[in-house]
């Protein structure tokens, strides 16, 4: 860590984060026990570190150390898993009050893919309801401490400007305090479609094709659970496939072509700011011939 400090390599920061998960690893299957020390020294010192000094890598590297000393921690402690989400989203909101954007935004992108694969098994698995046990801690305390790391989120984003990612807190929605069945499953279903949908709003005004690409995919992965959920007890498997396969390659289609449609149309607007004049969609009818110049 003194060594990240005095060389500012992005190798030795690595190497930090990586030792401090292999030293926890190793308290907590060995010995049995969770070495703070370990995880102050990663969570302070690296911390400040990605403060100072915000990369994208480091800091896709350093959300995911931090999420495996807080698995580590949960383990010891025997807690319910859901409170893996607290800390998990207090260093999503790290990202929030971070100037440099690209290295905030980095930081956040780990905890979120957590929640959502959370959000996405309870919607193929809750049904069954065979993880009350494990998933629901008392209500008061985890809906205080969860509301406490909300209102830091929302503060930051105000402060910096990017109120528009607040939907992704959608995952967040504690649907495992309802009762199994079709109430958890409709629930979770809405869920994914609305974050889903907040992230294709967001990348449509934004004119963000990344966001775009992303936004489909979430929006494929939550047809493809409720297609599941309303079609496999009743239908045909090899009918059950063949029509989803259909499906999801009509849905994806007609995403990419709509996605297409908005960058078509957000390209003279950025070419006006850019000063760059846009390319004619046909060269040959807006163009004379070279040898008529």
């Amino acid at each position: 860590m003194g060594l990240s400090y005095v060389y500012g390599s992005r190798l030795l920061v690595l190497l930090t984060v990586l030792i401090g998960a292999a030293v926890q690893t190793y308290c907590v299957e060995s010995l049995g026990i969770f070495s703070y020390v370990t995880a102050w020294l990663v969570v302070g010192g690296m911390g400040y570190y990605w403060w100072r000094r915000p990369d994208v890598v480091g800091s896709y590297v350093l959300a995911a150390g931090l999420l495996w000393q807080v698995g580590l921690l949960i383990i010891v402690l025997h807690a319910k898993i859901t409170w893996f989400f607290v800390p998990a989203m207090a260093i999503y909101t790290a990202g929030d009050w971070q100037l440099n954007r690209l290295g905030g935004r980095a930081l956040q992108v780990p905890p979120l893919v957590a929640a959502y694969l959370f959000m996405f098994g309870l919607a193929v698995f809750g049904e069954a309801d065979a993880y009350a046990n494990v998933l629901r801690p008392p209500l008061l305390p985890y809906l205080g401490a969860l509301a406490a790391v909300l209102a830091l989120s929302v503060a930051g984003k105000r402060a910096r400007g990017s109120l528009a990612t607040l939907p992704e807190w959608l995952l967040l929605l504690p649907g495992f305090y309802l009762s199994g069945g079709l109430s958890l499953a409709v629930a979770t279903l809405v869920v994914l479609y609305a974050h889903a949908g907040s992230v294709l709003a967001r990348a449509n005004r934004d004119h963000d094709p990344e966001q775009l690409t992303i936004g489909a995919v979430l929006f494929v992965a939550a047809t493809a659970v409720a297609y599941f959920k309303l079609t496999w007890g009743f239908m045909d498997k090899s009918l059950f496939f063949l029509i989803g396969g259909i499906l999801l390659l009509a849905l994806s289609w007609y995403l990419r072509r709509r996605n297409a449609q908005v960058l078509a149309a957000a390209a003279p607007a950025v070419a006006q700011q850019t000063g760059t004049p846009p390319i004619p969609a046909n060269d040959s009818e807006t163009a004379e011939p070279i040898h008529n110049l």
